[in-house]
């Protein structure tokens, strides 16, 4: 998957007429009557994500570039690659924090550590590509809702007056929209540090 690839797209615009109350009474009818509700409502699945390993140590031909390609990158004495996975779940798209009531979402684990490690070489001659898929993991949903309220006035025959107010992100929800999907090694199987 690119980018900017959305597993599930959903957009669903709306408009009400609200229905006039105490149409006898002309006071009311005349504050009640002619509003509208209207808006849009987006839900978008995260963007494709992809663990990439690193190890900041570099000793030995177990943590030198495992797959001896060009596709690695070497960025201040540390190796980045992809991932073996190891078996363990991976939860993606989860929260797997150890404590499940924390409320800072930029400490959180989103999926588990344990299910990648480093990729290894073969031997001193053949590299791994790691077995870690494209994709495998997923940034965080968004979800919009924008609103509109508005009243029409008319003004003679074929005029109006038009009052509207307009709200974007009504329930003003942080949106988050990448995780951090590095993995840093100081050995084989020593993670220090992701979210």
């Amino acid at each position: 998957p690119t980018a900017v690839d959305r597993r599930h797209n959903l957009t669903v615009n709306y408009s009400y007429l609200i229905p006039t109350l105490f149409e006898d009474n002309r006071l009311m009818k005349a504050l009640l009557s002619n509003w509208q509700v209207s808006g849009v409502t987006k839900l978008l699945s995260g963007t494709a994500a992809n663990p990439n390993c690193q190890n900041t140590t570099a000793r030995g031909i177990a943590y030198s570039i495992p797959s001896y390609t060009n596709g690695i990158t070497a960025v201040n004495n540390s190796i980045t690659s992809r991932c073996d996975l190891t078996g363990e779940p991976i939860n993606a798209g989860k929260r797997v924090d150890p404590d499940p009531s924390n409320p800072d979402p930029l400490t959180a684990q989103y999926f588990n550590l344990a299910a990648f490690t480093m990729a290894s070489p073969l031997s001193s001659t053949v590299g791994d590509f790691g077995n870690a898929p494209l994709g495998l993991l997923r940034n965080p949903t968004v979800t919009e809702w924008d609103l509109t309220l508005e009243r029409s006035f008319p003004v003679g025959n074929r005029r109006g007056l038009r009052f509207m107010i307009q709200a974007y992100n009504i329930f003003n929800t942080i949106q988050w929209t990448t995780m951090n999907t590095g993995l840093t090694f100081t050995g084989t199987n020593n993670v220090q540090s992701s979210t």
